[in-house]
């Protein structure tokens, strides 16, 4: 990501520009960071953490793992950054969160909100990112 990296200079970034650093590095990197209680302990999937507001349960997703790490504070105090694999999280994360109605926070910092979002929607801007880096037109390949 070519954005600024001290958290003073993300704090500056709305969170519409930070989701859209989120979806253009995750593409072009591969992965995805999450923060989980499990350290190490090769327990992926378990202990990841959430937040909720209003009855709404939301994933928190970094670009960076620093990013992850820097939101490690408060209730999330000793959660560590773990990545996921881009395509487990558009084909497992993604699906899943959506069949147990659970939003994305998209790249949230200690002072600052995320962009919130349905999963299928940071799906579709995701595989579209991809695409474009492809070279293929919106809406994948055409016979």
């Amino acid at each position: 990501m070519n954005e600024p990296r001290t958290l003073a200079d993300l704090a500056t970034l709305s969170p519409e520009e930070r989701y859209d650093a989120f979806v253009e590095t995750v593409a072009a990197r591969g992965l995805v960071w999450g923060l989980t209680d499990q350290a190490d302990q090769g327990q992926a999937g378990q202990g990841w953490v959430t937040a909720e507001a209003e009855g709404v349960v939301a994933a928190p997703f970094w670009p960076e793992a620093e990013d992850a790490a820097r939101c490690a504070t408060d209730a999330w105090n000793g959660c560590v950054p773990a990545s996921i694999p881009l395509p487990v999280f558009l084909e497992r994360w993604l699906p899943g969160l959506e069949k147990d109605g659970r939003v994305v926070s998209i790249f949230p910092l200690p002072s600052a909100q995320g962009v919130s979002c349905p999963a299928a929607t940071l799906r579709a801007e995701i595989e579209d990112e991809l695409r474009e880096r492809a070279g293929e037109p919106d809406g994948g390949p055409h016979p």
